[in-house]
């Protein structure tokens, strides 16, 4: 008699205990849920191309959402730049080089830097300019002396802008 009155008590504290506890963790886990961060999906978002001049992956057209709370709109032209216009032959080409700040992570492409100021350069003068942001997250200075040296050529740009943040010059002085 004593072994079934101890085997409900223990089925009550299992009940009274280990459910709550079960059901804290799967509430915890669905409000801190966050996607896990860019997954590959078959299509390759940015590699170095011989076909494009830039070296994101061209003919994007997309929302990212690398994190839940910044979906983003990303729309890289047909020659891997992450512009909304393609390039114009007519226009004088500012080729922009830069990490994560020019490239504007977790910024929609109308709203980076370089299409505002394409936008208020344009509107200001008569000659049209294009700002042709080939900038890449995670790059360094050391790697935009690569994309010149392999790239720049094909582009023939008027102008090259090396964009830097302090943490670039020191990696750059590390190595």
């Amino acid at each position: 008699m004593i072994g079934k009155q101890y085997v409900k008590i223990l089925k009550i504290c299992a009940l009274t205990l280990i459910l709550p506890i079960v059901l804290l963790e799967m509430i915890s886990r669905w409000l801190v849920w966050e996607p896990q961060g860019y997954t590959f999906t078959g299509t390759d978002r940015q590699r170095f191309s011989a076909t494009a001049i830039g070296d994101w992956v061209p003919n994007q057209d997309a929302v990212w959402i690398d994190r839940l709370e910044y979906p983003y709109y990303i729309h890289i032209n047909s020659d891997g730049f992450r512009n909304i216009d393609n390039l114009n032959p007519k226009s004088k080409k500012v080729l922009v080089l830069g990490d994560s700040q020019t490239f504007g992570l977790y910024i929609s492409s109308q709203d980076i830097w370089t299409q505002t100021a394409e936008r208020i350069i344009n509107a200001k003068y008569s000659d049209s300019v294009q700002l042709l942001n080939t900038a890449l997250p995670g790059s360094t200075i050391t790697d935009h002396l690569e994309y010149i040296r392999n790239k720049a050529h094909l582009l023939k740009p008027d102008v090259v802008l090396l964009t830097v943040y302090q943490n670039d010059i020191f990696d750059l002085a590390k190595s």
